[in-house]
């Protein structure tokens, strides 16, 4: 029997690679800079056009998965099939509160973070609160408690060595100037 999230993830999975195959295309027809003798580790379109490919295969990956879990039967026919299988005194799901909570922290931290921190902090330093509010955050919720002192302390090592070795690989490696 096909569930519902292997029709999503199919779905999903189409749109992931189209916009993975774009982004690949679209990094391809910016400038290479050949004629300023460009380093070409160092051209614009080379960081999205990884990124874009990287998006088409995990596009392609969820694509075969859920193919092979029967997530291409969209029909409505299918649909029929699926309701008439179900009891009619069961309840309909409900989504889990965690979900709803875990989406609204993550708009609120990212928004905080695009607005209220970029371009205002230091890149590295605005990136390490983020990854650190954001691990602790997503950890509270689940636990439905504060996470204990090693869960807080884990994050925070993850936070530094991730948010400084971005800032990091954008200075050093793409030589990319970052706010602050």
């Amino acid at each position: 029997m096909t569930r519902p999230m292997d029709k999503a993830d199919f779905v999903f999975s189409l749109v992931l690679t189209a916009f993975g195959l774009g982004v690949v295309v679209e990094s391809l027809r910016l400038p290479r800079l050949a004629e300023q003798n460009i380093n070409p580790y160092t051209v614009p379109g080379l960081l999205p056009g990884i990124l874009g490919a990287l998006m088409a295969l995990c596009g392609i990956a969820l694509l075969v998965r859920s193919a092979l879990r029967g997530g291409w039967r969209l029909g409505a026919a299918e649909a029929q099939e699926t309701q008439a299988e179900a009891p009619a005194d069961e309840p309909a799901p409900v989504p889990d509160r965690h979900v709803a909570l875990r989406l609204g922290v993550t708009v609120a931290l990212t928004l905080g973070y695009a607005v209220g921190l970029f371009g205002h902090v230091p890149f590295g330093l605005a990136t390490v609160a983020f990854i650190f509010l954001f691990t602790t955050a997503t950890e509270w919720i689940e636990l439905g408690r504060r996470p204990p002192l090693r869960a807080l302390a884990s994050a925070a090592v993850i936070a530094l060595f991730v948010g400084f070795g971005v800032q990091l690989l954008f200075e050093r490696v793409f030589y990319v100037r970052l706010p602050g």
